[in-house]
């Protein structure tokens, strides 16, 4: 979060006598981080205060007039359109050498001594618009030009200083947990204690209804305490709705907030310099004079004061009358029942909110304000009665409004402030630097916290502001050692070794594989683990299967995945144009939902391959990469069975099975045509799917060493005629269990047609055959060839070939 601080607006709370660079640098460094400074009256050079003496006509253009206009050391006559011009009126002028907007667009122009229609003009009377100042003046674009009367400003004054613009202001970046930095009196308050200058704020006082005069009637029920653990109101009348003062439109433009109306003003004001949001009612327009704090009812609609109308959920909470909603809590007020420039009777708002429901009512609307922003951080219930009180001060003075009802406190329960320990000598050696226990009673005082007790253990009680994220003794260690300043801290090189963590080892496995992968020609994909209904009903998820997220951030991310084809397939899909061929992989989690509690977060491994051919050999690829994958990972035991019946995701005769102990690791093969055509793939599409959760658990660091035999072995060839459909694997574990001599078999031929007949394919194997103690006789090897030859035939109907 960013606030913009003006400077001079700062020190109205705190005495402050640093430069803006110094104050911005010492900020930083112990507090929230300054990102850039601006000079906010820097555009207003060579602009100053007019006052005009006369208004005489042009004698050569019935639309301009001449006039003479007061410049404080001297008197100047400028030509001038504006139709809202007088004598007496304090005007803006722009001197020659300053820049402007005509009408306040295009690009600014540099104002010369000119003569207008043959009369000479010195300067430039300007309109709100041509000099910036559109958004704190708003409804001075009606008028034309700017009328600074309400200023009292002298003649000649710069405009910067008569509007309190000759001021820097602080670009901070506030982190989420510090809301109560995130305003005027927070940031004094780090001002303060940081750079030891004392605190001159004082709390507001709410103001004392008119002896004798009767209250107005105002009921609160708080039906939803869990939602709204406090809300506040107030009524005041005789309210006088207009235009806020120069130095209330100077504020708020500074913290880059338009200028409303001063009843409006004051609500923002107040959240801009306390940090509590704040809202107003138009007493009249409350239906039976009350106000009711409850969850909408499913249907109930609200147009807010964006215009807009939104039906509500059952669950949102809202602020209600004896008949409608008239707000959503925390996020908008409704239009009906809104301030308007004919309100004389107003009701104050200030109410604490839970956190994650004025979060997920804003999200679900998709209706989000800087109210919504700062209540969906964690504010303190304690801040609402300071905040209520500082509204009716400024309404009195800036709208002449009284009170004119008790002040109403409806809250859930009792405030009990956090108290937590504090050891001095701990906190030294947290820090590591022997810091005096008064200078950090000191820090703790000034930053707001209560400090009391015995030298060596000390009570300290955290103040409401900071009850949302000071959680113990620690927090209050970190709270010295910044306001200290890290850079204060001595730099010292580390002794000793390193304290090196054992690495995961599912992470260690995770980015072996996707080293191994990358190496043998795949691209990784990294795709979201949200996917969209249409993507769950290509990727045959049923929605009972999936777990579905509340409030999804668009109908694109509403589940979550429990496998990886869709996701993988879909990306196949949007580039098989522009990549005829490819290999690709996907290593994430999925998640298989569980009843009742958090879903089961598994890794998976998703490989795929396609090209032009269609003759199976990215199958065959894909098995290649398993086996190799299988092998780098240390897995023995490994068994493919084929899948003979296959699924709606994989082919029934192009795909099998990969078991390990009995247990199945994964799958590969060719997708099923049909499951392919879903996602609009028109070519073969080869993959694998492993668990990677076992896989990991399967892997194995140690490596496995045979040593090499003295004794030369033999090489053979063997090649016969089977089957079509007989098995490669089948017909390797039927050799090797034939005979201990034989060492390795090794596939080196297939072969269909020609004059094998119909559903017969030939195979030739390379064999080798060895002992450890002695060099085999070729007798040795004919019989286990003959061996071969008899298990083959018997098992397979092998045609043994010459």
């Amino acid at each position: 979060m960013n606030l913009l601080v003006s400077y001079d607006w700062l020190k109205d709370y705190v005495k402050l006598k640093h430069t803006p660079q110094e104050f911005a640098a010492r900020l930083s460094l112990s507090g929230p981080s300054v990102e850039r400074i601006h000079a906010a009256g820097a555009s207003l050079e060579k602009v100053v205060v007019g006052k005009i003496l006369k208004v005489k006509p042009h004698p050569n253009a019935d639309k301009l007039r001449v006039v003479e206009t007061d410049l404080g050391t001297m008197a100047k006559d400028i030509v001038c359109g504006g139709s809202n011009l007088e004598a007496g009126m304090l005007v803006a002028v722009a001197l020659p050498g300053a820049w402007v907007k005509w009408h306040g667009e295009g690009e600014p122009v540099e104002i010369k001594e000119a003569a207008l229609r043959g009369v000479a003009s010195y300067g430039m009377i300007c309109g709100a618009d041509e000099i910036g100042l559109a958004d704190a003046f708003p409804k001075q674009g009606e008028k034309e030009i700017l009328d600074l009367t309400s200023t009292k400003a002298a003649p000649g004054t710069p405009l910067a200083e008569a509007l309190k613009l000759d001021d820097v202001v602080f670009d901070v970046e506030v982190t989420s947990n510090r809301p109560d930095a995130y305003c005027m009196l927070g940031m004094a308050m780090e001002a303060s204690a940081i750079l030891k200058a004392p605190l001159t704020w004082k709390a507001p006082k709410m103001p004392k209804a008119k002896a004798g005069a009767k209250p107005e009637a105002l009921a609160v029920e708080l039906k939803a305490k869990k939602l709204c653990p406090r809300y506040q109101a107030v009524v005041m009348r005789n309210a006088k709705v207009g235009e806020s003062p120069a130095w209330m439109k100077a504020r708020l433009a500074s913290a880059g907030v338009r200028s409303i109306n001063n009843l409006v003003d004051i609500t923002n004001f107040v959240r801009l310099e306390l940090g509590q949001p704040m809202h107003v009612f138009d007493y009249d327009k409350l239906a039976g004079k009350k106000i009711v704090v409850r969850e909408a009812v499913q249907g109930e609609t609200l147009k807010a004061l964006d215009g807009n109308a939104y039906e509500l959920k059952a669950g949102q909470l809202v602020i209600a009358d004896a008949e409608k909603p008239v707000a959503v809590a925390g996020v908008m007020g409704g239009e009906e029942s809104g301030a308007t420039g004919t309100t004389t009777t107003v009701v104050f708002e200030s109410a604490a909110f839970d956190p994650v429901s004025v979060r997920r009512t804003a999200r679900a609307l998709n209706l989000h304000s800087d109210s919504s922003k700062l209540y969906e951080k964690g504010l303190s219930t304690e801040l609402t009665a300071m905040a209520l009180a500082r509204a009716a001060e400024l309404a009195a003075e800036l709208c002449g409004a009284e009170v004119a009802s008790k002040v109403i406190d409806a809250r859930a329960s009792a405030y009990k402030p956090l108290v937590f320990p504090f050891r001095p000598s701990v906190a030294a050696k947290l820090i590591g630097v022997d810091i005096p226990a008064k200078e950090m009673k000191r820090i703790l005082t000034d930053l707001g916290f209560k400090v009391s007790g015995a030298a060596a253990k000390w009570k300290v009680v955290v103040p409401f502001w900071r009850d949302h994220d000071i959680e113990g003794e620690r927090d209050l260690v970190e709270e010295v050692a910044r306001v200290h300043g890290y850079g204060n801290l001595p730099s010292v090189m580390p002794e000793g070794r390193l304290p090196l963590a054992e690495p995961a080892r599912a992470l260690v496995w995770e980015d072996r594989a996707k080293r191994l992968l990358k190496a043998w020609g795949h691209v990784e994909l990294m795709t979201y683990s949200f996917i969209s209904k249409e993507l769950a009903a290509k990727s045959d998820c049923g929605e009972s299967d999936m777990l579905r997220v509340s409030n999804p951030l668009s109908e694109e991310y509403e589940f979550m995945r429990d496998r990886l084809t869709g996701s993988v397939l879909d990306v196949i899909a949007k580039n098989q144009e522009e990549a005829v061929e490819g290999r690709c992989f996907e290593l994430a989690n999925v998640y298989i939902p569980r009843k009742g509690d958090l879903p089961i977060e598994t890794p998976r491994l998703l490989i795929a391959s396609w090209s032009r051919h269609a003759d199976g050999r990215d199958t065959l690829a894909v098995k290649g990469v398993v086996e190799a994958l299988l092998e780098e990972f240390g897995v023995r035991g490994a068994k493919v069975v084929r899948d003979g019946e296959g699924n709606a995701v994989w082919h029934p005769g192009r795909s099998a099975t990969i078991e390990v102990g009995g247990e199945m690791l994964g799958g590969f093969g060719e997708f099923h045509p049909d499951y392919l055509k879903r996602f609009g793939i028109e070519r073969r599409v080869a993959g694998a799917s492993l668990d990677f959760a076992m896989l990991s658990a399967l892997a194995r660091d140690a490596k496995f060493y045979s040593p090499v035999s003295e004794f030369p072995r033999v090489k053979r060839d063997l090649a016969f005629v089977v089957g079509r459909r007989s098995e490669h694997a089948a017909i390797v574990e039927k050799m090797r269990n034939a005979d201990p001599l034989l060492k390795e078999v090794e596939l080196f031929d297939v072969f269909e047609g020609g004059n094998l007949g119909e559903g017969k394919k030939s195979m030739a194997y390379h064999l080798q055959f060895g002992a450890d103690d002695r060099t085999l006789k070729a007798e040795e090897v004919d019989r286990v060839m003959e061996t071969l030859r008899a298990r083959l035939k018997e098992a397979f109907g092998a045609e043994i070939r010459s």
